[in-house]
């Protein structure tokens, strides 16, 4: 029975990264250690498509597994968390308008500020 679990999971696993055949230059928004999702591009695939290295649009960088990558689907009502100006924290909002590399949110609080992709990020 342990056998059948890991055989199912590793088919889903195979089944779930083959849908998308990532390339370098993809935008993606990616999940790096601390559990938020931030934009980045791929830099660098890895051997075999099983890992890849994100450069953030924050300029940190990270090699990371195909689970930790994904389409990019930040949209108009899309909940983010950003640092607004003159924020030392992250702060909640959703996207009200997106142009290009920058998004304008509006902040649980009323506020509406624009801000660049890479003061961003998502759970």
């Amino acid at each position: 029975m342990r056998l059948l679990k890991l055989i199912v999971v590793i088919i889903l696993f195979a089944a779930g990264t083959a849908l998308y055949a990532w390339k370098t230059g993809d935008r993606v928004p990616a999940k790096p250690n601390d559990g938020f999702w931030y934009p980045g591009t791929i830099s660098r695939l890895g051997s075999g498509s099983v890992d890849f290295k994100i450069s953030f649009d924050n300029g940190e960088t990270a090699v990371l597994p195909a689970h930790r990558i994904r389409a990019f689907n930040w949209n108009i009502g899309t909940r983010v968390q950003c640092k607004g100006k003159n924020m030392d924290a992250f702060s909640w909002g959703k996207i009200i308008r997106v142009a290009g590399n920058a998004i304008s949110i509006s902040y649980d609080g009323d506020k509406n500020e624009e801000h660049p992709l890479s003061a961003c990020r998502s759970n």
